[in-house]
Formats: structure tokens, C-alpha cells, sequence
């Protein structure tokens, strides 16, 4: 149901994680997951300068968690783009119902920003993990819990779906700013 590896890729310590963008491509398409959303975030290993990433995934049809068909990752490591605007890695901000949020429109670092084509989610920390969705919406992005029907899955069993305040951030990166 969830996977956990180490990307093959160290970073400097001594700089910033670089962002990363991630896209899953299902091997093989048919009747048996195409109702399945797979999600991932990213997270500092916090050893030997790598960089993990998990994966999940979840069954639209039944409403709960399901083990991870066969698929590909194909993923995006940003060290060096051109134009500087284009990526960052930023904190969300905090409602008064303590759900996390970014609003593009009121961000400051992200102000070059319109809507960014690509987004991740990134923990800083090793021990936070998913599920959780990103949901983006005119200028915003939310962090989404899905609520398993099933209860008896390892995700419910463990009680994976904390996020602690500044623990979580939001990798965005949009190709088209000039």
C-alpha cells in the first residue's frame, strides 16, 4: 500500500533540497485500476544527503487504500533552471481550522507565480508521512486527506496522516514564466 524509497541522487548539504517533481505513469491501463489515484510527497532521508519519496495509492471506486499497481516514476530534479521565478520549494500557510494552504495571490515568493503547471509535496522531516493529495485551485493549493471506508487498511491501522505545523512544503515549478 505504501512504498518508501531513496532517490539516486545526492544534494549538496551545504545549498537547499533542490525541488522535485514527480509523475506516475501506470504500466498497463484496464479495468482493474482505472479508478486508482497514485500520490507520492517527497521527504528529507535525513541521511547521506538523500532525497525519499513515498508512494500510495487509493481506489476512487471502493473509497479506500490499495496496493500500488505496476507503474513508472519519472522524476524531475531541479538544480539549476535558468530562470529563477520559475521554481521554489515554500511553506504553507495555516488556517484557522490549522488546514494547510497557499494562496499564489498573497504569497510573496511566489508573487512571478500565476498558477504553477507542476506541482509536490515535500516533508522536511522523515517521519511525516501521507497520504496526502495536493488539491489546486484558482491560485491555491490544499493538502487533501482522503477518509478510507475500509479501516482495516495499513494506512488506518497506522495513523499516517499527520501533519505537524512547518514540517510540510509545496515544490511548484511553471516552465512558461518569462
Amino acid at each position: 500500500m505504501i512504498n518508501r524509497e531513496l532517490l539516486n541522487f545526492e544534494y549538496d548539504s551545504f545549498t537547499d533540497i533542490p525541488p522535485c517533481l514527480r509523475i506516475p505513469v501506470l504500466t498497463k491501463l484496464d479495468s482493474s485500476n482505472n479508478s486508482l489515484i497514485i500520490g507520492h510527497h517527497f521527504y528529507n532521508a535525513q541521511e547521506e544527503n538523500k532525497i525519499g519519496v513515498c508512494t500510495f495509492s487509493y481506489c476512487l471506486k471502493n473509497n479506500h487504500y490499495v496496493n500500488l499497481p505496476k507503474f513508472n516514476f519519472y522524476t524531475l530534479i531541479i538544480s539549476n533552471y535558468h530562470i529563477h521565478n520559475a521554481c521554489d520549494t515554500i511553506s504553507f500557510d495555516y488556517s484557522f481550522m490549522k488546514k494547510p494552504y497557499i494562496n499564489f495571490n498573497n504569497d510573496i515568493s511566489a508573487k512571478s507565480c500565476l498558477n504553477p503547471k507542476f506541482i509536490s509535496l515535500y516533508f522536511t522531516q522523515k517521519t511525516n508521512r501521507g497520504p496526502i493529495f495536493l488539491k489546486q485551485k484558482n491560485r491555491k493549493i490544499k493538502t487533501k486527506s482522503i477518509d478510507c471506508k475500509n479501516r482495516t487498511c495499513y494506512v488506518c491501522k497506522n495513523n499516517t496522516l499527520n501533519i505537524l505545523d512547518n514540517n510540510i512544503k509545496c515544490t511548484f515549478f511553471d516552465p512558461y514564466i518569462r
